[in-house]
Parts: structure tokens; sequence; C-alpha cells
């Protein structure tokens, strides 16, 4: 019988072995993957985004939800403490805009080797292509796993199995199946951090641009749901980029309620109001004023924005800079802060970085991610119902939940020997 067993080898999953196999506990992991962490190798466009240099407070504003469930396990185990878990152990990291923090390496196999080998050094036994078919607790109180590659008991279990996302990955759900078999509410799994679909338009006319610095806003029954600022990317279904894949979770959340179509507006230009606009289109007339709209608009719009945005305000791209009349100049105004969409819906939860929904936090104690209604049970990661932005903060999540899942498991077996003080 293993002290330990920890189901997953995602990111909290192996942050859960290593501490749970501090101080000489028995422990096992299980994955049902040739390999571990293959959907961390895919984090940050295959950068990984480790965390975040921000402080407590401003992290958990940018967890989407049940954020306040997160503060015990960011207590003991941080931003800070998370990268002095990867600096120690040889792998420097740096820090970019909006606090993302990445390996110097720029390889998210850096991060990888880290885990690996701190695992390897824990003595942590790891078992790939170990798919769960079972879990089952024993009359003693100990906890059986039956994989295809045989059967396992330990004292204390962990689940570390992840979202719905990236199936290919190995994330396909599993932990939902098993918490559901164990009488375990789970809140149904939703896209997050995931590209919107929308009507045929502009966006995907301009496909592969990348607009930065512009602002969106979504609307509603006449209502905001969402603003931002920051970079979209048009694509041949909608847009994606980061102020997308922010606002996805808060629309997927808004549909659950109120189906159909959102609207949207993007401001090409924020940093400027509706007269200064004017002015410099009056200054472009005058020094380009006998070169065709399409090539006269270049100084103010990306090549590939040029003709769906004559498209959209209803111009001909042969008409002359100075033909254009007062009219004209304003709906092009108009049309540079209020660039439309329609929001159909998000892509399926297969493409999102990260899943909502999960094992509902009610049923779990936030100081040892123990399950309430079993004893030497703990969840942590992508299982719980939990999610954030991106900026490195569900892999910080995923590192602090399992650190403290994996601390609380190696207690409850010391218990279960009649050495600890509880399994929950």
């Amino acid at each position: 019988m293993e002290d330990v067993l920890v189901v997953g080898g995602g990111p909290a999953g192996m942050m859960a072995a290593i501490a749970a196999a501090e101080g000489g506990a028995r422990v096992t992991l299980l994955e049902k993957m040739p390999h571990l962490g293959k959907k961390l190798l895919i984090t940050g466009k295959g950068r990984c985004n480790v965390t975040t240099d921000f402080g407590q407070d401003q992290l958990i504003e940018h967890i989407h939800h049940n954020p306040r469930f997160i503060y015990s396990a960011l207590a003991r185990l941080g931003p800070r403490e998370v990268r002095a878990f990867f600096e120690d152990r040889g792998c420097p990291l740096k820090v970019e805009r909006g606090g993302r923090v990445f390996p110097e390496s720029d390889r998210a196999q850096s991060i990888l080797d880290v885990l690996l080998a701190a695992l390897k050094e824990a003595g942590v036994t790891v078992q790939t292509k170990a798919a769960v078919e079972e879990v089952v607790q024993n009359k003693d109180q100990s906890w059986t796993v039956r994989t295809s590659a045989g059967s396992y008991t330990g004292k204390a279990l962990v689940l570390a199995t992840g979202g719905a996302s990236y199936p290919a990955t190995g994330s396909t759900g599993d932990g939902y199946r098993l918490a559901a078999d164990l009488g375990i509410a789970v809140v149904p799994a939703r896209p997050a951090l995931v590209p919107l679909v929308c009507r045929p338009g502009w966006v995907q006319a301009a496909q592969g641009l990348s607009l930065r610095n512009i602002r969106i806003i979504f609307t509603a029954e006449g209502k905001v749901i969402y603003s931002d600022f920051g970079e979209m990317m048009c694509t041949h279904f909608g847009v994606s980029g980061p102020i997308i894949l922010s606002a996805s979770g808060r629309l997927v959340d808004y549909w659950q309620d109120h189906p159909g179509p959102i609207q949207a507006t993007v401001d090409l230009k924020p940093a400027l109001d509706e007269k200064q606009l004017d002015d410099r289109l009056l200054r472009m007339i005058k020094k380009d004023g006998r070169k065709q709209l399409v090539n006269g608009l270049k100084p103010l719009l990306p090549q590939k924005l040029i003709s769906p945005f004559i498209a959209e305000a209803q111009l001909d791209p042969a008409q002359r800079m100075l033909d254009l009349t007062r009219a004209d100049r304003l709906k092009m105004v108009h049309l540079l802060q209020n660039m439309p969409l329609t929001v159909t819906g998000p892509r399926p939860l297969r493409e999102a970085i990260v899943t909502a929904g999960g094992i509902a936090v009610g049923q779990v104690a936030p100081k040892t991610m123990a399950l309430r209604s079993h004893a030497g049970l703990y969840a942590c990661g992508e299982l719980l119902d939990i999610d954030a932005n991106t900026g490195g903060f569900n892999l910080q999540i995923a590192f602090s939940t399992g650190y403290v899942a994996g601390h609380a498991a190696k207690a409850c077996a010391a218990y279960f020997d009649g050495e600890g003080s509880s399994c929950k």
C-alpha cells in the first residue's frame, strides 16, 4: 500500500506528488498518457507562462469563479514561492508585460524538466499509460484505483485529472466521471479562455490580422457585459487573442441564462477622440487627396483591414480621398471608434485553454483541498470549479492547490498509521 496516490500528471498532479513525497512518504503518480505534462508543453504558445508577478490581491481580481476559495492555497504557495521553486532548481525566469512570468529559455520544456527532476529527487513512482477505470474507497478508508495498467492502493488519494479542453493532451473530463461515481457534485463543464464565433463580416475578411491597443465593448439588452483594452486577432470564424479570451468566460456565463447573439464594438483608435480623428483624416486628404481610398488609408489602418473597413463604411475603394464628403468622413470616424461585431457563441470546449466548471468548491476544504464527504480524498487544479484570465493565473492555481493537496494527503497517510492528526 502506498501512502499517497495521485491521479493526473499535469502541473497540479506533479506538484501534489512532489509535496506529498517530502519527508520520505511513498507516492505513486498515475497518468494515462505516455508522458507527463503534455498540456503544460503547449501553454503560453509553447513558452509556458508559469505564474504571475502580481501580488495576491491583484491576482485574485483575475479569477473568474470562486476567487475567495483560493486565498488559503495562495498563502501557502504563492507566485513568489513558485518562482523560487523553479529558479532554485536551475530554471531562471523573466517577467514580461502584464506581469507574465516565463522561463528565460522561452521553452515550456524547461519548466517540465524541473518538475520531472523534482519528482525523481522526491522518490515519486511514476506510472504512465495508466488510464483510470474506477476509484473505490475500501472498508479501512484506504483507496484503490483500478487502471489499464493494474490496480493501486493508497492511504490517501489526490485527484488532479484536469478539465476537458485540448483532449489530445489527455484532458478529457475523466475526473468529472470519477467524482460523479462517488456522489460528488460537479458543476457542468463549459469553455473558458476560448475564441469566439462571429457572424460573417469584416473580421473574417481580415483573418490573420492582429489588432493591438484596441478597445472592445460587449453589450446585450442595453447593458455592458464586458469591456477591455489590448490585443485581438481576426480569424476565419471570428475573433481570438488575449482580450477575447479574457472576455469569453464572462460571455459564456451570460449565455447560460441568455442564449442568443451578443453585440460588440471595437474602437480601433481609443487614444483619439472624434475631432482628433476627423482632423487626421483632413490632413490625410490635404496630403494625398488624389489617391484612391484603398491606398490613401494606409497611414491610418493596417493593410489587411483597409478593404473590409471601406466595405463596412459602404464607400467606393476607387473613390479619391479629396472626393470624401463631410458625411463620409463622419461615417469613417464613427466606424473607427465603433466597428461592429455580432458574437454568436464560443468555439467548442475542446478548443478552450481552460475549462470552467468541475467539482463544486463548497464540497472542498480550502485549507487542505479535502473532499468533506470522503476521508482521505483530495482534489486540485483544473478539476475544481475555479478558473482565471490568461497571464499565468491558472497555472498558479494549479501549483498552489496541488501543493496544498499533496501536503494534506501526506498528513492523512500519517493519520492512517496513527501518527497524524486528521484527514480533513
